[in-house]
């Protein structure tokens, strides 16, 4: 016991109790304090500027992924516009053959009634075409006017051939070559308005593309 309270009264057994005591020694503690804050406030900018960017990038791509979807269905409107005016040429053509034909084929009236009949349908199918060439309903619908018109087409065609005279006259002639080129070009046509549809559509099934159809309502097109 008596070797104890010596060495407590022993003054190097103070010195450190005085050191930590000591007030000078305080801000040297106190200064870890602010780093760490600032450390801490650091972190949390930098975890926020990674989160900015994120957003930054998924907007972008957005946007750029919106343009590139809008792009392809517009070249679908651009493709049909091509169609809509062979449509409007040949109508123009087969009124003119149509008036040249009532009277020679007064007896076929008929016929040419129900050909007239079904270019009325395939026009107004066309023309509901015009402002949503990409919708499926309207594409079928035009399709299938379309497809009514061959076989009174047909018909008149085939009724001329049997008469080599009325085939002849300048009138008759000339619409019947201006329908022949104006055919085939159509077909042309066509196959330009499938290719658009088809590149649209494989657009809306690649990722992350198609993540966004329904976000803003993109539709799969109807290939003619």
């Amino acid at each position: 016991m008596r070797a104890a309270w010596r060495a407590l009264l022993e003054p190097e057994a103070w010195q450190g109790v005085l050191a930590a005591s000591d007030p000078a020694s305080e801000p040297a503690a106190s200064a870890a304090w602010p780093n760490w804050l600032q450390l801490t406030h650091v972190g949390h900018v930098g975890s926020w500027l990674l989160e900015l960017a994120l957003i930054l990038v998924i907007a972008f791509w957005m946007v750029g992924a919106y343009n590139r979807l809008m792009r392809l269905r517009n070249a679908l409107g651009q493709a049909w516009v091509q169609i809509d005016e062979l449509l409007v040429r040949r109508a123009a053509a087969l009124d003119m053959l149509l008036a040249a034909v009532r009277e020679p084929l007064a007896d076929e009236a008929g016929s040419l009634q129900v050909l007239m009949q079904a270019q009325e349908r395939q026009r107004q199918a066309a023309l509901a075409m015009r402002p949503r060439p990409y919708r499926i309903s309207l594409v079928a619908a035009w399709v299938a006017a379309e497809r009514d018109m061959a076989s009174p087409m047909a018909r008149l065609h085939a009724l001329l051939e049997q008469q080599p005279t009325l085939d002849e006259q300048p009138g008759v002639h000339a619409s019947r070559q201006q329908l022949t080129e104006l055919a085939a070009r159509l077909v042309y046509a066509r196959q330009s308005f499938s290719d658009a549809a088809a590149a649209y559509n494989q657009a809306l099934t690649e990722f992350p593309t198609r993540l966004l159809t329904r976000l803003f309502g993109f539709r799969a097109a109807a290939r003619l």
